[in-house]
């Protein structure tokens, strides 16, 4: 439905665009042609408003877009319709005159339920089917096929500010040699608002099961470069095609505030249609915003962000089919972001409505590799929509690969994310410093942080990283430790969970090797320094105080335990800090009755980060005082 109602929402902007009267003007004078014959050719006089071939023995397509060219404008459209007699028909564009260049403005070209197609199988090397340089134009319901190049082009190819506003609506676009559809923004402030809504580029078929040979668009379904601007793709399928869904291409110029809204890019509702490259490339684009889309099935990425800046990725689904109730994998990642790809957003907050499905690929769900300051929020990773069933990823649900000063998961609770399910780790960083885990995560649980759905091993794993915080929520039910850091490069590494318990290794294991006891002096290295945990001196007074040592000036984590912290399956629950002074000396007053209490130091190197230790062996159960009558 909104499909459907965003399409018809374009063409009614765009025909009402055709047919404004000027200001002293009642009404537009508007223009019929009506194409009836197949056969190609062009207008045998130009300029006296009458569209006729010789060559054609009647109005041809091309007769009428050159007739079009020199009386349409903003107050005279020009509307080009086909005859009832050529239904069904095939035009086959004439290599003697190549391909149809469109340079009038408000012009529409209007089929009836893609039952005209235009073939370009004749031409030249190096021509399209349509090249549309003029602006406010409409190419609607055509079948276009088999050009040596694009199947339609669209944009500034003059280098004259031109070619925008142009609407190309529910058309079949297959089999061309280069791309379906090519936006060109150029150098001249031309290119921009175009919009591409409601086709089929590569597939012919809305109930494809798979590709059709033949159908696919040699490269990418649509393409765009050179500043190309404010371009609004909507309401499409495009799979099948050989190398990317959707290219946006800096090039010369980046691409700008691109908008890809309600489409299927690989699938369609629950059946794999493929492009051989990734769903969306974005390389070097600028503010492009995904929303609700599909991008699964694709032979590589769902979607790949390189280079590109402030992309945001929202209500989407990413490996799985567009209700979200099966996996469709993506061949790699679901979304990688790489190659300096900087401020981009995938998820956001605080609404559930941002949320993405990134689940089923057959790498990793999320990969950020040499990229930093982007935003992982808010989404479904390794879970189906609701987070009541299992849909993993083959790898972690998120990876990270130098990758620093990136953000996983707000600080403050809020919208949750979920990681839980994947084949292997929850979240894997190797080689990546300054990041943050914030408390919106919730690794290892399904919707409610009560259902497991564990990762395949741990829920973190920190590799050579340092300086990284990590605040989840929950971590739980995975199958190895929940939190483990490994490596003599792994420093300060702030490890403080809210909830951290039932996972099959420890709670927080600095080396995933099992418990580390405490040595004389902390003097050794390793990962966090294999920091000391505290010990408790005395337990005194009502309400009891808990005093003990650590290291100096540390923060020291208090945890109600739930099960042995040092054996496979234990931890415990937050409940509190305090701070010791500069010779290691702390205490804490206890809530009621916390049961069997655990402890983890943590030396501050900063406000925010410092190495911090394992969880302490649980002390022994404490009951407070009954208060007297």
């Amino acid at each position: 439905m909104k499909k459907s109602l965003f399409t018809a929402l374009i063409i009614i902007l765009a025909l009402a665009g055709w047919l404004q009267a000027s200001p002293t003007a009642a009404h537009p004078a508007i223009t019929y042609f009506t194409v009836d014959t197949l056969t190609d050719g062009p207008d045998s006089k130009l300029s006296d408003g009458e569209c006729h071939s010789e060559v054609a023995q009647g109005c041809s397509l091309r007769a009428a877009i050159e007739q079009a060219a020199p009386i349409s404008s903003g107050t005279n459209p020009v509307i080009i319709s086909f005859s009832p007699d050529i239904s069904g028909g095939i035009i086959y564009l004439d290599p003697t005159y190549g391909q149809i260049n469109w340079t009038g403005n408000n012009v529409a070209v209007q089929g009836q339920t893609r039952n005209i197609t235009v073939d370009g199988i004749n031409l030249a090397e190096g021509k399209s089917v349509f090249s549309i340089s003029g602006s406010e134009n409409l190419l609607n319901y055509l079948t276009i096929r088999n050009a040596p190049q694009d199947g339609v082009q669209v944009g500034d190819f003059g280098e004259n500010g031109h070619g925008d506003h142009n609407a190309i609506t529910n058309n079949i676009i297959l089999g061309n040699g280069f791309m379906g559809v090519y936006i060109h923004g150029g150098s001249s402030g031309g290119g921009g608002y175009n919009s591409i809504a409601g086709n089929l580029i590569g597939t012919s078929n809305l109930a494809a099961t798979g590709c059709a040979a033949g159908e696919g668009n040699g490269l990418d379904g649509i393409y765009l470069d050179w500043n190309a601007s404010h371009t609004v793709i909507t309401g499409n399928r495009i799979g099948c095609n050989g190398r990317n869904g959707i290219n946006i291409y800096a090039g010369y110029g980046a691409p700008t505030y691109t908008t890809i809204d309600s489409n299927l890019i690989g699938c369609n509702i629950d059946y794999a249609l493929p492009n051989q490259g990734s769903g969306v490339l974005d390389q070097g684009g600028q503010y492009t915003l995904i929303t609700d889309s599909a991008m699964s099935g694709n032979a590589q990425y769902g979607v790949w962000l390189y280079s590109a800046q402030h992309a945001t990725i929202e209500h989407s689904r990413i490996g799985v089919n567009n209700y979200s109730t099966a996996t469709l994998p993506n061949g790699f990642d679901g979304i990688y972001i790489s190659d300096g790809a900087t401020g981009n957003t995938i998820g956001g907050t605080p609404s559930t409505s941002d949320r993405n499905v990134i689940s089923g690929n057959n790498t990793c769900g999320v990969r950020i590799h040499g990229s930093s300051n982007n935003t992982i929020d808010s989404n479904m990773i390794g879970l189906n929509a609701d987070g009541t069933a299992d849909m993993g990823n083959k790898f972690a649900g998120i990876c990270m690969f130098n990758a620093n000063g990136n953000h996983i998961g707000t600080p403050a609770s809020g919208v949750t994310q979920y990681i839980s399910g994947n084949d292997r780790e929850g979240i894997y960083l190797s080689e990546s410093n300054n990041n943050e885990i914030g408390q919106a995560n919730q690794i290892g649980v399904g919707g409610g942080a009560s259902t497991p759905l564990g990762n395949g091993l741990q829920g973190v794993m920190i590799v050579d990283s340092a300086d990284n915080s990590v605040f989840p929520m929950v971590v739980a039910y995975n199958h190895g430790a929940g939190i483990a850091v490994v490596g003599d490069l792994s420093t300060n590494n702030a490890v403080v969970p809210g909830i951290v318990a039932k996972n099959d290794g420890l709670p927080i294991d600095l080396g995933n090797d099992g418990f580390t006891p405490n040595d004389p002096g902390d003097v050794d290295s390793g990962p966090n320094t294999l920091l000391n945990y505290p010990v408790v001196t005395s337990f005194s007074g009502t309400p009891v105080v808990v005093q003990g040592k650590a290291c100096a000036n540390c923060e020291i984590y208090l945890y109600q335990v739930a099960a042995d912290p040092t054996a496979g399956g234990g931890g415990g629950i937050g409940i509190g800090f305090t701070v010791s002074d500069a010779t290691g000396n702390w205490s804490f007053t206890l809530p009621v009755n916390p049961g069997q209490i655990s402890l983890m130091a943590m030396d501050k190197q900063s406000p925010t980060i410092g190495n911090t230790s394992e969880m302490s062996p649980r002390l022994p159960t404490i009951y407070l005082p009954l208060a007297r009558k």
